[in-house]
């Protein structure tokens, strides 16, 4: 018999209030839950480690709780979070990352026997060998994840070619989840309080124009080397953003925005341009597409996926 309220309970290793994917769904998640609360009950358990706090990100009202340890791989973690299961006593846990505080959860809600369910959000198999010097064989980072999502009751998948490649590599119960735009700030009439942080008459069209953080897994050379002609346009910021302004002096920086400003800043733009290797969704991809601007991504991609022509 189905409870009254399902409590459903989020467990995430996000760190930053930096403009991500995976921070963007889970605050859409939250906001719908506050649509439902007659049907769910959601409460969020995520890190803060000196960082930004999860209120500040998700001003909404819902039950938050921090999680403060200068060492997610402590036992005093597992304790803690072992903790908040017991005090929440959910109907399902939610894990959509990876991570040290997802490894601890999954632990302790199979030892509770609470379902959880979790989420494919980067290529790990592709993401890390380069970044360990292929060291690390693509095929144990594939044995590792599959030990990890195999315990899930299902997995989701950002679209059906990514659910049809874990289900190949032995995931189970995996399920294509696709990701929607808020089309109240993402639409071709986006406007912001703010002023544009350039001049659009001081630069020569066509204008393409990346969304990202500015780190090395972006892979935003190959935007920045594309020879796109004759004006490309940074969103964001990250630690390379020095190190690619002096290497790309012709790119327009402008640097971190929050979701206005930045469809306020796509709606004059011509061509959106994507660029990672890792991303299952890039989920910027359509909120560029809402803004009635066409995407242009790497061919052989999961987010290739999206592109019908």
């Amino acid at each position: 018999m189905h409870p009254k309220y399902l409590r459903v309970l989020t467990l995430a290793d996000i760190l930053e209030g930096h403009y991500d994917g995976v921070l963007t769904t889970n605050k859409a998640i939250a906001r719908c839950a506050q649509t439902m609360v007659e049907a769910y009950e959601l409460k969020m358990v995520v890190p803060d480690f000196g960082t930004r706090l999860w209120h500040e990100l998700i001003p909404l009202d819902v039950l938050e709780h921090k999680l403060r340890t200068p060492n997610p791989f402590t036992v005093q973690i597992r304790a803690r979070i072992e903790q908040f299961i017991d005090e929440v006593r959910p109907h399902v846990i939610h894990i959509p990352v990876e991570g040290p505080i997802g490894q601890h959860a999954m632990h302790v809600a199979r030892a509770r026997g609470i379902p959880v369910t979790t989420a494919w959000h980067t290529h790990w198999p592709r993401y890390l060998p380069p970044r360990l010097f292929h060291l690390v064989r693509p095929s144990w980072i594939w044995y590792a994840l599959r030990r990890f999502h195999i315990q899930a009751a299902r997995v989701f998948a950002t679209n059906e070619t990514i659910a049809a490649e874990l289900g190949e590599h032995g995931f189970r119960n995996v399920i294509a989840i696709g990701r929607g735009v808020d089309t109240e700030i993402f639409n071709p009439n986006a406007a912001s309080t703010k002023p544009l942080r350039y001049n659009p008459s001081e630069y020569q069209k066509p204008f393409y124009v990346n969304v990202s953080r500015l780190n090395v897994e972006k892979n935003l050379p190959a935007f920045y080397e594309s020879g796109l002609l004759p004006t490309l346009v940074q969103i964001g910021d990250g630690n390379m953003r020095r190190a690619y302004q002096r290497r790309y002096p012709e790119v327009l920086f402008l640097g971190e925005m929050d979701q206005q400003d930045i469809a306020a800043h796509l709606t004059t733009m011509d061509v959106f341009c994507f660029s990672s290797l890792t991303e299952t969704f890039g989920l910027v991809m359509p909120e560029a597409n809402a803004c009635g601007l066409p995407v242009a991504t790497l061919a052989d991609t999961d987010p290739a996926g999206y592109i019908q022509n």
